[in-house]
C-alpha cells in the first residue's frame, strides 16, 4: 500500500526473513510496517527512495514480490436498492469519513519477543501519547526516540499512522546470554599478508597489504549503526593472502634403526560376544611389533566363538649407514607433503617451492619452503 507519496508496501513470499532483515539494515534501508502473517509470507513498508536497494536485496534471496496498492473507494458488496437509499448511504459515508479519518483509535505493536505490548503502551500513556486524538497530535520521530530512550532493550523503533491506527515496529537488542547463535570473529589461519578481502557479513578490521599473525582477528561478528546500536551477525569474508611456510627435517647418515630379529612369540585367545576367557601373557621382548589375526574356527556353531592370534616380532637396534644423496629426494618430498597438509585453504596453482640443505655436526638439515597465495 502506498501510505503516502513516499512509502511503498510489498507482500513478500520466501524464507529466512531474519537474514532478510539483517541485509536491509546493512543497506541502511528504513523499515516501517512489518507484519509476518505466515512462516513464508510477510508485509513490509519502505521509503520510495530505498526501492532500488530493496529490490536488489529481495532478488538476491529469490523472493516473490507483489506491490500492494489501495484504491480510493471501496466497492460495495451488495447492490443498493433505490436512489434514496444510495443518496443516504453516500451522505453517511462522507460524514463518517470527515469525522473519523483524522483520528487515531488504536495502537498496534510488532516485533516484540521479550518486551510486552503493555510496557510500550505504558511509556506512551505516561508521556501523554494516548488514543482518540487527531493525527496532528502524534509526532512520529518523537515517539521513536522516546521508546529507544525509555526502554533499554530496544535497538530500533519506527512509528507510522496507517488509517486510524498508530503502528509501531520494534527491533529488540540481542541478548548474547540468551541468543542461540554463537557468533565468533573470523581469524587468520596462518601468518600471512592480506592481498584482498571481500566482506560478506560483519565488520572488517584489517586492510589490504597488512601483515597478520595466525589467530589474529580479521572480521568481527557484528555491525555498528550510525545511531550507536550494534547487530550481532556471522563474521564472513573471502580473503586472499600471501603466505610462506617451511619445514625442516634432520638426517644422519650413520644412525640406528629398529629391525626384526626373526624371533617371535605367538599367543591365542578365545572370546564370545567380545568377552575374553583369558588375558594375553606378557611378552618377553623388550621392543616389538605385533601382528593380529582374527578367525571364527567353528563356522557352523550357534555361538560365535572368535579366535584371536597375536604374533609378537622382536625388534633390535642396528647401526646402519645410508648416504644422504640416496634419501635426499625422499626427504624433500616428505617435507612438501607436510607443508601442503598445513595449508587447508585453497592454494594458488602458481606456487613457489624450493629446498635448502645445511650440514653441521654430522647432521643434514633439509628445509623446504612453500610460498603461495591462498584463499580462505
Amino acid at each position: 500500500m502506498i501510505l503516502n507519496s513516499e512509502k511503498l508496501t510489498y507482500k513478500i513470499k520466501g524464507l529466512n526473513f531474519k537474514k532478510f532483515l539483517t541485509l536491509l539494515k546493512k543497506e541502511n534501508i528504513e523499515v516501517f510496517n512489518f507484519k509476518r502473517c505466515e512462516y513464508n509470507l510477510l508485509f513490509i513498508t519502505i521509503k520510495k527512495q530505498d526501492e532500488k536497494s530493496f529490490l536488489q536485496v529481495t532478488k538476491k534471496l529469490n523472493y516473490v514480490l507483489e506491490e500492494i496498492k489501495d484504491t480510493l473507494f471501496l466497492t460495495t458488496q451488495k447492490k443498493i436498492k433505490g436512489s434514496l437509499s444510495f443518496f443516504l448511504t453516500i451522505v453517511f459515508l462522507i460524514i463518517s469519513v470527515v469525522f473519523s479519518c483524522n483520528m487515531v483509535y488504536k495502537t498496534e505493536v510488532f516485533g516484540l519477543q521479550n518486551i510486552s505490548k503493555q510496557e510500550i503502551i505504558k511509556v506512551l500513556n505516561d508521556n501523554n501519547i494516548k488514543m482518540f486524538k487527531t493525527k496532528s497530535n502524534y509526532n512520529l520521530d518523537d515517539i521513536e526516540l522516546l521508546l529507544k530512550t525509555k526502554i533499554k532493550d530496544i535497538s530500533f523503533a519506527s512509528a507510522i499512522i496507517q488509517g486510524n491506527t498508530l503502528i509501531i515496529n520494534i527491533d529488540e537488542k540481542i541478548n548474547n546470554d540468551k541468543d542461540i547463535y554463537d557468533y565468533k570473529p573470523m581469524v587468520a589461519p596462518y601468518d600471512c599478508i592480506i592481498q584482498s578481502i571481500s566482506l560478506k557479513s560483519g565488520t572488517a578490521v584489517v586492510s589490504v597489504g597488512q601483515t597478520v599473525k595466525k589467530g589474529q582477528e580479521l572480521v568481527l561478528p557484528y555491525i555498528n549503526y550510525k545511531d550507536g546500536t550494534k547487530l550481532n551477525v556471522e563474521a564472513l569474508a573471502e580473503v586472499k593472502a600471501y603466505v610462506e611456510v617451511s619445514n625442516t627435517t634432520e638426517y644422519m647418515e650413520n644412525h640406528t634403526e629398529l629391525i626384526k630379529s626373526g624371533r617371535t612369540q605367538t599367543f591365542e585367545e578365545y572370546s564370545i560376544f567380545n568377552y575374553n576367557f583369558s588375558s594375553l601373557p606378557k611378552t618377553k621382548f623388550e621392543k616389538y611389533t605385533t601382528e593380529v589375526e582374527k578367525t571364527y574356527p567353528f563356522k557352523n556353531f550357534i555361538v560365535p566363538i572368535q579366535k584371536k592370534k597375536t604374533i609378537y616380532h622382536e625388534l633390535i637396534e642396528k647401526n646402519v649407514f645410508v648416504p644422504f644423496d640416496k634419501v635426499k629426494q625422499n626427504i624433500i618430498e616428505q617435507n612438501k607433503k607436510i607443508l601442503y597438509n598445513k595449508l587447508t585453504s585453497d592454494i594458488d596453482k602458481d606456487r613457489e617451492v624450493f629446498s635448502t640443505i645445511a650440514y653441521e655436526d654430522n647432521i643434514y638439515f633439509v628445509t623446504t619452503y612453500l610460498k603461495t597465495y591462498i584463499t580462505f
